[in-house]
């Protein structure tokens, strides 16, 4: 005579969070692991000055220079890389934020540390960058037209929101980040030869 034992594992609420947090956990684990080995990867590049720099990894100090600027679009300070963000919340009684527009834009710049000069290229690098301007707007009822959500969004705000197709109709909150003429920096990538990029004046 044969005998089968089936397992059954019934399905509620207690199995499922249990697996959103054996979800998580593991998350969170590879995240910490690529952590850690930037950590150690920043921890083991040398420091150099860019007189001495070798190709390959370096880290370097010094101070943003450059011939070209442009205006950050909600500040409007001149600027070598800005990396603007928009929220609004969303409809409910959680109110939380959705992020409906993200926009990154440099020009080529120099990082200045008095014994030479670097070329930077940020595109695809991870920024960690001071927040220059954060503010929150609030729609409001009355303005200059009946029932506008646009009387308390200033109007360079506005262009920005436009540009990526966001209508103001709840709760705004903006953020911008900027690399401006002199600003410190501490800069970790590798060091290759010039493709051909030219930074000079008009």
């Amino acid at each position: 005579m044969t005998v089968c034992l089936s397992l059954f594992i019934p399905i509620n609420h207690l199995t499922i969070l249990s697996l959103i947090a054996i979800a998580g956990g593991l998350y969170f684990f590879v995240l910490g692991f690529q952590l850690l080995a930037r950590k150690r990867l920043l921890l083991t590049t040398p420091s150099s000055k860019v007189r001495s720099a070798a190709l390959g990894l370096v880290e370097v100090n010094g101070i943003a220079a450059g011939p070209h600027t442009m205006p950050a679009p909600i500040t409007g300070k001149p600027c070598f890389l800005y990396h603007t963000t928009a929220w609004q919340q969303r409809a409910g009684k959680k109110q939380e934020w959705e992020k409906v527009a993200d926009e990154t834009l440099h020009l080529p710049f120099f990082i200045d540390d008095g014994t030479g000069q670097l070329l930077i290229e940020p595109l695809g690098a991870d920024l960690d960058l001071h927040r220059d301007f954060r503010e929150e707007y609030a729609s409001s009822f009355f303005s200059s037209g009946f029932f506008s959500s646009e009387a308390n969004v200033p109007p360079r705000v506005s262009v920005f929101l436009s540009r990526h197709g966001v209508v103001p109709a709840r709760r705004l909150r903006i953020e911008e980040r900027l690399i401006k003429p002199e600003d410190a920096l501490f800069i970790a990538g590798t060091l290759t030869e010039n493709p051909g990029v030219e930074v000079r004046p008009f």
